[in-house]
């Protein structure tokens, strides 16, 4: 039996977008728990990828006079690792409680912000109806103090082979992940996800070259069953694999390739980042301005990937500052998971992080990369939750701080001790660690 206490957090996310001029007071709301929540001496008590369960609690269209719509949810419970159902709430602690007990975790869309950030808030242009996207995220916490009795562990029902492969990923369990990307193989409409995931986790442990077979056979995994959007999908996430590892030729490359498999929202919007990333900030910026014309009210893409990509583009244009104040629209929703992406791939922290860096302010960088290095469980086998132990290094070094520097370059350097001998990533970590491991 493990004691779960009041006020223990755990991070969910929507798993289906919820608007207000389509949803009913009453109506189930599906959420997704993102990463591990443990207790005790580290125990898993609630899994990343149980169910979470709430409900709409008011619901109401844009009205006349540029009045925007409404839209509020409860999280209501969450699933622990025995299959019951835990209550959670908004707040970590309640200070009066009504005749239903603790008030539940309520999610709002509105017209003003109430009180202080209980949640993820999606503000729309006016006049708009209020949605709030698939992959929004949300932190509630336990409600009261619960006793899950781990002999009754129940394994995730219906658990994807991706989710498996990820969960594999952060317990260290290379047999499991060779388990799961097997058992897909003969699969068509599973082999080209778990082919991609593999390049992803090839790429996290710079393997560069290894990580470009994976990506390729991903592609015309998808290509043979039909899914060219798929394929672009996984061609995208290449050439994001390259502009992180600063191959910018291939970067752009492999954003051409994706493009001319397909022009969707989603891969125009990977690309632009992508080539923003590798330097081709003119291009990527163009791309941008047709995303927002197209897509005036789109939240995640507005709120998320657009001011990603322009602080990108600044970034690569020496303005860090500038970087910095594009990025401060992602606000509360830099750990989401935006689509089309099955994780959290931390890009509005990352980029400030490394803006940060340009400005000289290493204790302001070094707690953005630490939000990425904290939570495993969110960003998983993404290139940048490694990249950003080597960026922590130089954000403690930049505040004089050799014992915590040396530690991070380590940490990276562990993560990366099969990686490609000729990237230069690898080699200016070598040559970093190895000026301060000799202090």
């Amino acid at each position: 039996m493990v004691a779960v206490p009041d006020g223990t957090p755990v991070l969910v996310r929507l798993r289906e977008p919820v608007a207000s001029d389509n949803a009913t007071v009453g109506e189930a709301v599906a959420f997704e728990v993102m990463e591990d929540a443990t207790a005790g001496h580290g125990t898993v008590v609630i899994a990343k990828g149980a169910a979470a369960y709430g409900h709409v609690i008011d619901a109401r269209s844009a009205r006349r006079l540029g009045r925007r719509g409404t839209l509020l949810l409860s999280v209501d419970a969450v699933q622990s690792v025995t299959g019951d159902r835990v209550p959670v709430r908004a707040e970590r602690r309640v200070e009066g409680k009504g005749s239903n007990g603790p008030m539940a975790a309520r999610l709002v869309v509105t017209t003003a912000l109430v009180g202080a950030p209980i949640a993820s808030l999606w503000l729309l242009k006016h006049g708009h109806n209020s949605e709030i996207p698939s992959g929004t995220s949300f932190e509630v916490f336990v409600s009261g103090d619960i006793n899950v009795d781990l002999a009754k562990r129940v394994s995730l029902p219906n658990a994807s082979p991706l989710l498996s492969y990820q969960l594999a990923f952060l317990h260290g369990d290379a047999n499991e992940m060779d388990k799961q990307a097997k058992a897909a193989a003969d699969k068509p409409d599973l082999a080209d996800a778990l082919l991609s995931a593999e390049s992803d986790t090839e790429t996290y442990r710079g393997c560069l070259t290894q990580a470009r077979e994976f990506t390729r056979q991903a592609v015309q995994s998808a290509i043979g069953a039909n899914a060219k959007e798929k394929a672009a999908l996984w061609q995208v996430i290449g050439a994001l694999h390259e502009a992180e590892l600063n191959i910018p030729e291939q970067a752009q490359q492999q954003a051409a390739a994706a493009l001319e498999l397909s022009h969707t929202k989603e891969i125009q919007t990977l690309a632009a980042l992508a080539l923003a990333r590798a330097g081709q900030h003119k291009r990527a910026e163009a791309m941008t301005m047709t995303l927002k014309d197209r897509f005036p009210s789109d939240a995640m893409l507005n709120y998320y990937w657009l001011p990603s990509i322009e602080a990108a583009g600044q970034l690569s244009r020496g303005k860090p500052a500038k970087a910095i104040e594009l990025l401060k629209a992602a606000g509360q929703h830099e750990m989401d998971s935006p689509s089309p992406l099955e994780l959290s791939p931390f890009y509005p922290v990352y980029l400030r992080g490394e803006a940060l860096l340009a400005v000289g302010d290493g204790a302001a960088a070094a707690a953005e990369f630490e939000k990425i290095t904290a939570h495993p469980g969110l960003v998983v086998n993404f290139p940048l939750g490694a990249l950003a132990q080597v960026e922590l290094a130089r954000a403690y070094a930049l505040q004089n701080d050799g014992d915590r520097s040396r530690a991070a370059y380590e940490r990276f350097l562990e993560i990366w001790k099969s990686a490609d001998p000729d990237l230069a990533v690898h080699k200016r970590a070598l040559a970093e660690h190895a000026k301060y491991a000799s202090h």
